[in-house]
């Protein structure tokens, strides 16, 4: 609120010393659309929000300067920073770290990065190579990893794997108006929710 990354609107009671905030169902979304590292996925319950926010994670995953070093073939975490005050290498900071904030890199900003180095000893053609090996392997880490998590239906509950008539592993799901039925299938890139409209039910 303080930082205006989401818009609220202050109630007409309060609870105890606390003030008492509502927010619009969109202003939740967009919040998620522009800054989805600020929220903790592991935590979230099986509901919308999580799968907006995982949907953003797999088109550009963000990472903490720990998690980003693999990438960047650095084993210190503190090059990254060095990088980031430089200038070199964009990041944003979502809270935590003493107050200070931890920063977040994307993986959009990482690939900007390497598409033109700017640190002299890594432009011979030995080291692209090694960074790009790197790179691929850290992504196929990331890769498994996103496979474990569960996806969500559209009632906001956990899918259960079953035989899709598409040929795909998903959960076939019924709408609620049973006037037609929805796929729901696990992408190639992770989680993310994929809605095939099958032909109407007679």
């Amino acid at each position: 609120m303080n930082r205006g990354f989401i818009k609220g609107t202050r109630a007409p009671f309060s609870y105890g010393l606390n003030r008492v905030w509502s927010f619009e169902y969109e202003a939740i979304i967009e919040c998620i659309r522009k800054r989805p590292w600020l929220a903790h996925i592991k935590r979230m319950e099986q509901s919308y929000f999580r799968t907006v926010a995982l949907e953003e994670y797999q088109s550009n995953p963000w990472y903490t300067c720990g998690e980003a070093a693999p990438l960047l073939g650095l084993v210190d975490h503190n090059a990254v920073q060095r990088y980031i005050k430089r200038g070199w290498l964009r990041a944003d900071r979502k809270p935590g770290a003493g107050g200070l904030g931890q920063y977040v890199i994307r993986q959009r900003d990482i690939d900007v990065f390497l598409l033109d180095d700017p640190r002299p000893g890594n432009r011979s053609w030995w080291m692209k190579a090694v960074r790009k090996q790197t790179l691929r392997r850290e992504r196929q880490r990331q890769y498994r990893l996103r496979r474990k998590m569960p996806a969500v239906d559209w009632r906001g509950r956990g899918t259960k794997v079953k035989h899709c008539p598409v040929g795909r592993e998903s959960c076939h799901q019924q709408c609620p108006a049973r006037k037609e039925s929805r796929c729901c299938f696990r992408s190639r890139t992770g989680t993310e929710l994929r809605w095939l409209r099958l032909r109407e039910r007679r």
